[in-house]
């Protein structure tokens, strides 16, 4: 019997996309790993993975998987100052114990599983090409994007902007344009890792990493990018913004983000 084709929710389209049987066919997938959590696994999303990547092979896809993982940010970097040890122990860690929940879930393996550390040249020049398209700006060491000059922003999760301003319960940065604009690079402070750059030393932002390690593994155009639906925005939504600021051809078919698991017995 002919196998049913496959039909996966896109976010940004809000519609159902088929994928159907195709020998020889490419099917290119992200999804974000892990940044810091507890050693509680995320069953629902791994399993979803598995069958997916199973099923898309069956069908005749050539499946090229990319789970990438956040080593560097600021929560990162604030619990590795509280627990008195470096960030790359803390972030090493914190990998080694999803490998092994996802090994004890038996979820296959990606094809490429990159740190945003081993890309920070990478995320420089996608920067760089974003401020020269007029999309972001230098203040004082730090790179935001600007919202207002790109017009597509938020047309992933569907939200107005007006509603997503700081202010109300964040302190604003006066020196944004928009206090909705967001750090693509982070000026260095005493204490913190950092990278040289040309807008001075300093770290990448938290979205711009997942650009920069899409473009470099995928190209501009992939297929299915996955994740939790908590990651729709700002993640996700920012994500989007950033590689269609950079090279206006970047295009996601399909965003396919999947619900919360609640598992009584991971206590509180």
């Amino acid at each position: 019997a002919a196998a049913a084709a496959l039909q996966l929710d896109d976010e940004e389209e809000g519609a159902l996309r088929a994928a159907r049987r195709g020998q020889g066919r490419h099917v290119r997938l992200r999804r974000h790993a892990v940044r810091l959590q507890p050693r509680r696994p995320r069953p629902r999303l791994r399993r979803l993975r598995r069958p997916l990547q199973v099923y898309l092979k069956f069908l005749g896809y050539e499946v090229e998987y990319v789970r990438n993982f956040t080593d560097i940010d600021d929560k990162i970097i604030k619990r590795a100052n509280q627990n008195g040890e470096t960030v790359t122990s803390l972030s090493s860690r914190f990998i080694a114990e999803f490998l092994a929940d996802v090994a004890e879930l038996q979820c296959l393996p990606p094809t490429h599983e990159p740190r945003v550390t081993e890309h920070i040249d990478n995320i420089i020049d996608l920067i760089k090409e974003i401020i020269k398209n007029d999309k972001a700006y230098v203040v004082d060491g730090d790179v935001y994007f600007s919202v207002d000059n790109f017009p597509e922003y938020l047309s992933l999760s569907g939200r107005i902007l007006d509603h997503n301003r700081a202010g109300s319960r964040v302190a604003v940065d006066t020196r944004k344009r928009n206090p909705a604009d967001f750090a693509l690079w982070k000026a260095a402070k005493e204490g913190e890792p950092s990278w040289e750059s040309p807008w001075g030393d300093g770290r990448p932002g938290w979205h711009i990493e997942c650009s920069a390690m899409s473009a470099h593994y995928l190209g501009h155009v992939f297929d299915i990018h996955g994740g939790g639906k908590d990651l729709i925005f700002p993640h996700h939504e920012n994500e989007l913004a950033q590689s269609r600021a950079a090279y206006p051809e970047s295009e996601v078919k399909c965003w396919m983000h999947n619900d919360y698991n609640s598992v009584s017995s991971f206590g509180t």
